[in-house]
């Protein structure tokens, strides 16, 4: 599906810095059952926690799904 010509172009502001804490870690390392020894060490997938972030923050985010970009965003 192609992506709407609307869409071509648009710049969006930078969101605002996502605040990573231990108890953060944690609590997403319990909900994907990771079990690493290091409890303080982020599990490699904990960057959609960022990427998700940033997204939230798109008004057109919507349009961009139903245009067929969500295999692009998450492959």
């Amino acid at each position: 599906m192609p992506v709407n010509p609307d869409l071509l172009g648009r710049s969006y502001p930078p969101t605002a810095p996502v605040v990573v804490t231990a108890e953060r870690v944690r609590a997403f390392a319990a909900a994907v059952g990771a079990t690493d020894p290091d409890a303080a060490a982020a599990p490699p997938t904990f960057a959609i926690v960022v990427q998700q972030a940033a997204l939230d923050a798109l008004d057109e985010q919507r349009k961009l799904l139903d245009q067929g970009l969500a295999v692009a965003l998450y492959p």
